[in-house]
């Protein structure tokens, strides 16, 4: 398989789902918590195996989250860290405690009752009672606290409960960035808007930049302009108006940027605000960060809904969590497939996902040919390719014009922003601290020799400043005593009379990125160690140009079946290309690989000789402990047919002189019990007169199907093809590899060789080669090939007619695919004269019991220039009485 990248955040889903094989408890358990305390006792004593049958029936009790959280909360941290460290089944029966009491810590987190009675102690008149309220809701409820703290931020008359609110906010710090922020959304109460944007500024958090532009420039009134403002001046400004802004958070988001996405939570929560109300809903970890790229893009088109880049960054969103959730789900029903075991519930989920989001695809092709083109170009620049080829399949469903192939361009996206528009502002009292340096104009061109950075211009990241009283960052932590909690002023509304506290400066991370190199992460995505966030991003038919020549074949194939279905008339870049992708594309590898174990030599080759034929990579042994050895080599096999005879010696046999040899369902368990070969079909070898007994093998599920060593070609064919056609055989890479061949041909199958540039007949040879029984293409591919050998006519006729007359003559082919090929065979002879050989084909097919091939038959006689003697003699033969 070529496909080297992964979605990084569907590689995280997918390692979340994989799980080890469970243990099967004892029978008889005592109850859950002596159960639970005997596994303590006996892991401290060393008893490890004794342990994990006390763990084990703890979940066969299946105790609900709060009793999980107890034992949890019972053993301690250290306890857990070893039991976990330990590994093995004992560490897989810990996980699931674990697991279970997390949701039990989720459930109590999101206790609004609870916390309500927790929160009376804010307003208590002790102040040791109000510091200790505090820190209990930072360290157990965090961001939840915000929606019952929003009529306290309303009110105009009660200073001293505003005050201690906008501390407890305060303190919260980043953790409460996202539900705050969703505070701005409150138009028309002004009072809670200067308290939200107070807040915002003393967390620090450069993603509330954005909102707070919005809303420095939406808003009409002055005092809330001017909050805003000053906390724009307290995080940073990074420059830029607010739609640049919006798009950069977007991108940083959809990037994933982990400072960005930093969240000390298990679960991942989507703030917003509804009918006056903050609400909250808990979102899937692999799909926050998506979730939060859409609202930035969204609240940025609110500003301007002709800003391009940030059009681009929703629909390339929107296709990224499509892609990621349909090729995360067909990955983990592959590990089922394959005997391993998944997340059940993970998967329940992903499917519901999968269904909810088919809307995305219809919203993606709403935007029109430029949009999804523009689209198309971020994706080949991020170096996204499934993100690349969904996108380019939403233009199979709209009106591609032929101008917009010679049409585009290049653009910068998120060019660096210009700084220099505004004056410098200066904030209300001065700060206790330097003032921040004026960031200098960008220049048009950086010059190669400039350093990365220089002092006169520092990279648009938090300003850093010199730490005089630090602030309790992650991890949350008791405060110390030299690190009290934000006093205030208790005559002010709100923070901003309070000196201004330095931030701790961040040590510069690097991370490793899968899909396109970094130098840095930074808090606002910039892609260059030089501050510099633009890229060059090609847009309209210079875009799908493009992607003919892209360094992943997923990319070039799509773009060339699409531009076949399109069929353009006028030349374009990279034209050259289509048939080259198109013929790669027919050349996909996707034969399955099948073993033989027969003792007997003429009966075993006689299978290997029927299954070459029908298309299959097939190996024969004489044993079936060197079968067993061979099943776990590579290839790997797709089934492996077994004889019941393996036991069977004469006097002269020496094959099996120990007595070593396994009976056939022996072997058939050997598979099973080891994880290499278990997702290995099975068919039973067997004599005519012991086919009923072998039967209780597929009646038991051992084994899918029984078959006799003289079984006919055709027979063997239909049962193979049953044994291919459930769903999980569609999943793996065989059938994606047919699937894209398919879909080369239906595209060549489609276009009017009449009217074309294309050069198709040279895609004739790749077809042909398809339509060969021992191609080991299933039927749907072939009668697609046969569509487009048609479709070619006579230009074909030199590489296709007589592998087309040879599979004609095979009766053991389908009747759909006999009824297919002399359509295409008339197609290719064509107004020219046909030989005796396959005049007398034709003819004989004529008297066919199945009227649609001696229908076909007739029309591709029809197609040529028979001689007067031919015709008459087709006449003669089927001259009606």
């Amino acid at each position: 398989m070529e496909y080297t990248r992964v979605v990084r955040s569907g590689a995280v889903l997918l390692a979340g789902l994989l799980l080890t094989v469970g243990y099967t408890p004892p029978a008889h358990a005592q109850d859950p918590d002596t159960e639970f305390r005997s596994g303590v006792a006996a892991f401290e004593q060393g008893r490890f195996e004794e342990a994990e049958k006390h763990f084990a029936n703890v979940l066969k009790s299946r105790p609900d989250h709060t009793q999980a959280l107890r034992y949890r909360d019972e053993a301690g941290y250290r306890f857990w860290v070893q039991v976990l460290a330990r590994g093995g089944r004992l560490g897989d029966v810990a996980k699931r405690i674990l697991k279970a009491a997390e949701e039990g810590a989720v459930r109590a987190r999101q206790d609004e009752e609870k916390l309500r009675e927790v929160l009376e102690g804010l307003w208590s008149d002790d102040f040791m009672t109000q510091i200790e309220t505090v820190e209990q809701i930072v360290a157990k409820w965090g961001h939840y606290v915000v929606p019952l703290v929003v009529d306290v931020l309303k009110d105009r008359h009660d200073d001293e409960k505003r005050v201690r609110v906008i501390q407890l906010l305060a303190r919260l710090g980043e953790e409460g960035t996202l539900a705050v922020i969703e505070l701005l959304e409150a138009k028309d109460d002004v009072v809670l808007l200067q308290n939200a944007a107070a807040i915002l500024g003393h967390t620090g958090d450069v993603r509330a930049i954005p909102p707070l532009k919005r809303l420095e420039v939406s808003s009409q009134d002055a005092l809330v302009k001017e909050a805003a403002r000053k906390a724009i001046l307290q995080i940073g400004d990074p420059g830029g108006d607010a739609t640049d802004t919006y798009a950069r958070a977007a991108e940083a988001f959809y990037e994933g940027n982990p400072l960005f996405l930093d969240n000390r939570y298990h679960e991942h929560v989507v703030w917003k605000w509804r009918n006056g109300r903050l609400t909250h809903r808990t979102v899937p970890r692999f799909r926050w960060n998506e979730e939060l790229a859409e609202e930035y893009a969204y609240d940025g088109l609110t500003v301007d809904p002709e800003d391009q880049s940030l059009w681009m960054s929703l629909l390339n969103t929107y296709a990224q969590e499509v892609t990621e959730i349909e090729e995360s789900l067909r990955v983990a029903r592959m590990i089922g497939d394959r005997g391993g075991e998944v997340d059940g519930d993970a998967v329940a989920e992903m499917e519901e996902l999968t269904a909810a989001l088919q809307k995305a695809r219809m919203l993606v092709a709403s935007r029109g040919a430029d949009g999804v083109l523009a689209a198309l170009g971020k994706a080949l620049a991020d170096q996204r390719a499934q993100v690349a080829v969904f996108l380019i399949e939403r233009l199979h469903e709209l009106n591609l014009d032929d101008s917009m192939l010679t049409g585009g361009g290049a653009i910068e996206f998120l060019p660096e922003p210009e700084r220099t528009a505004a004056p410098k502002r200066e904030p209300a009292r001065p700060a206790p601290q330097p003032a921040q340096p004026k960031r200098q104009p960008a220049e048009p061109k950086r010059e190669p020799a400039r350093p990365a950075r220089e002092p006169a211009q520092p990279k648009p990241a938090e300003p850093k400043r010199e730490p005089t009283q630090p602030q309790p960052r992650r991890p949350r932590r008791a405060p110390a005593d030299d690190d009290p909690a934000p006093s205030l002023d208790d005559d002010a509304p709100t923070l901003d009379d309070e000196p201004k506290r330095p931030r701790r400066p961040r040590r510069p991370k690097r991370v490793s990125e899968g899909e396109r190199p970094r130098s840095e992460v930074t808090r606002f995505a910039f892609r260059d160690g030089d501050g510099s966030n633009s890229a060059t991003i090609q847009t309209g038919g210079a875009a799908l140009s493009a992607a003919l020549s892209y360094g992943d074949k997923r990319v070039r194939y799509a773009a060339a079946i699409a531009l076949a279905r399109l069929n353009p008339k006028a030349s374009f870049s990279n034209s050259d290309q289509v048939m080259t992708n198109l013929i790669d594309a027919l050349s996909e590898s996707g034969q399955r690989v099948v073993l033989v174990v027969e003792r007997d030599r003429h009966d075993r080759n006689r299978l290997v000789g029927l299954l070459r034929e029908l298309g299959y990579m097939a190996f024969g042994v004489a044993s079936g402990i060197e079968g067993l050895i061979r099943a776990k080599t590579f290839p790997g096999e797709d089934l492996v047919l077994v004889s019941t005879e393996l036991n069977e010696r004469t006097q002269d046999d020496l094959t099996d002189p120990l007595g070593d040899e396994p009976m056939a369902y022996q072997f058939i368990d050997e598979l099973r019990d080891d994880y290499r070969t278990r997702p290995i079909k099975v068919m039973v070898v067997t004599p005519e007169e012991r086919v009923s007994d072998a039967q209780s093998l597929v009646d038991e599920g051992k084994a899918v199907d029984v078959l006799s060593p003289n079984i006919d070609k055709a027979s063997l064919a239909g049962k193979l093809e049953a044994a291919f056609g459930d769903a999980a055989d569609q999943r793996d890479e065989k059938a994606r590899s047919d699937a894209i061949a398919h879909r080369a041909a239906q595209a060549l199958a489609s276009l009017d060789v009449r009217h074309t540039q294309f050069d198709v007949a040279a895609a004739a040879a790749a077809l042909a080669k398809n339509v060969r029984r021992d191609a080991g293409r299933p039927d749907s591919v072939r009668l697609a090939c046969v569509d487009a050998l048609a479709a070619i006519g006579v230009a074909a006729k030199p590489a296709a007619l007589e592998v087309l007359v040879r599979e004609f003559r095979d009766d053991t082919n389908s009747v759909e695919v006999r009824r297919a090929l002399p359509r295409a065979i008339g197609e290719c002879i064509k107004g020219g004269p046909v030989s005796d050989d396959l005049f007398g084909v034709l003819k004989e097919a004529l008297a066919d019991d199945d009227q649609g091939v001696w229908s076909a038959a007739g029309y591709a006689l029809g197609k040529a220039k028979l001689t007067g003697a031919q015709a008459l003699a087709v006449f003669e033969a089927q001259r009606l009485e």
